[in-house]
């Protein structure tokens, strides 16, 4: 289990990646929505999240 601090610095660094991609008419799927989360919440690494 991670800490609230780090979560929600990881929420903070998810969010603005994809509003990036978003700005640039990427399309984020839901899967990779969904990988974010539990990349935010500790379950999988960065190298798992891709």
């Amino acid at each position: 289990m991670i800490s609230k601090a780090e979560q929600e610095y990881r929420r903070k660094i998810i969010e603005y990646g994809i509003a990036s991609c978003e700005l640039e008419a990427c399309i984020i799927s839901d899967e990779y929505r969904k990988l974010s989360e539990r990349y935010i919440k500790g379950e999988i690494t960065l190298e798992e999240l891709g």
